[in-house]
């Protein structure tokens, strides 16, 4: 779910899964991302905008737009991540444009929608989201390509390097731009430093091992997400989550 370099489910083109409220940094893309709040409040945060996604509203993520997550509210809902190949007809008429607000008026029966269903299903799904949109969004002229290709470069650098040392020198050397342009450039697209979007990206990885491995030695996981020393780790953790690895896993339900 962050920075994809690989296709996401079911042959590269769908994923759905349910969702509640949690921490994800901004990240971006190719694919659309759909959040439906079916209880309580989703928080998704879009192009440095926080939307409160309430039960029958959506947010629907466009490709390459910067979003992330945030443990507010006390919601539940749906997430879903397609490929722009799947709505093309959505895509191509609106590939050059922007929502002006990503929140959007929209329910759907989910029990009759998996990632398992037939292809036809997923893209009535689908399409009954980007009628949604076509109907309540107004759009505006996406921003030049240029700026945002560079952005997906550095964000991919991360992915490819978040697990072991990855400095924003590395990033400049790999790049091949100035080490003072880039991080200017970086702390104005994402709005933090770049030392600190790898931490996040690295205690989101935790806190989602943290959740789904209960088994698993919390110096383990530190190593596992790019942290050569523990108290480096909990020390990032706190910062990032308020609280200890531990009391993280001892308050998951």
């Amino acid at each position: 779910m962050f920075y994809q370099t690989q296709p996401v489910a079911r042959g590269g083109n769908f994923s759905l899964s349910r969702m509640k409220p949690w921490n994800y940094p901004l990240h971006m893309h190719r694919s659309f991302e759909l959040v439906c709040a079916t209880s309580g409040e989703l928080c998704v945060t879009v192009e440095h905008r926080d939307y409160m996604a309430a039960a029958g509203e959506a947010v629907l993520i466009f490709p390459h737009q910067l979003h992330g997550f945030q443990e507010k509210g006390a919601g539940n809902g749906f997430l879903s991540i397609f490929a722009p190949e799947l709505c093309a007809s959505f895509y191509n008429r609106f590939k050059n444009s922007l929502p002006v607000e990503n929140l959007m008026p929209f329910t759907y029966d989910f029990d009759k929608i998996s990632a398992c269903s037939d292809i036809f299903s997923i893209k009535a799904f689908l399409y009954s989201a980007c009628a949604a949109a076509f109907k309540t969004l107004k759009f505006v002229p996406r921003p030049a390509r240029q700026e945002r290709t560079l952005l997906d470069k550095i964000l991919a650098f991360v992915e490819d390097n978040y697990k072991e040392p990855c400095t924003l020198y590395d990033a400049a050397r790999e790049l091949k731009y100035d080490y003072g342009y880039l991080s200017k450039y970086f702390l104005k697209n994402i709005g933090t430093s770049f030392n600190d979007y790898v931490n996040r990206r690295r205690i989101s990885d935790a806190t989602y091992l943290l959740r789904s491995g209960e088994n698993t030695d919390i110096g383990e996981i530190a190593m596992e997400c790019g942290y050569d020393s523990i108290r480096s780790f909990n020390r990032n953790f706190k910062k990032i989550c308020a609280k200890t690895p531990k009391e993280y896993r001892a308050g998951i339900d």
